[in-house]
């Protein structure tokens, strides 16, 4: 039986993967799905909480370029496998990084 629904045969970045279509003798890719649409959730607070993330992995990264005297890629390398080896997130450990040098940063609950 062959399927009559249209096919896209390139590839698209807006695919919704569904599983493929009826197999005729290749693969056929999804049919694409309607444009997703991301919205920004949490306004202005969370704009906020994103930069003093990247502010704090920044500074991370600094310190770790200084003591080891690597480049920017690699100690971003070094916070991403040092999250991922040790199951916590990334700022979690740029936090840990940053309050060594300046054991004062720490958040005392």
């Amino acid at each position: 039986m062959v399927n009559a629904s249209p096919r896209c045969d390139v590839h698209c970045s807006s695919l919704s993967w569904t599983p493929f279509r009826q197999w005729n003798g290749r693969f056929r890719a999804p049919i694409p799905g309607p444009p997703r649409v991301h919205k920004a959730t949490g306004g202005p607070a969370a704009l906020e909480g994103a930069f003093a993330r990247r502010a704090i992995t920044e500074r991370a990264k600094g310190i770790l370029m200084e003591r080891h005297s690597i480049d920017e890629q690699l100690a971003f390398e070094m916070l991403r496998d040092e999250a991922h080896r040790s199951n916590h997130k990334l700022i979690e450990i740029a936090e840990a990084v940053t309050a060594s040098v300046n054991p004062a940063s720490q958040v005392v609950c």
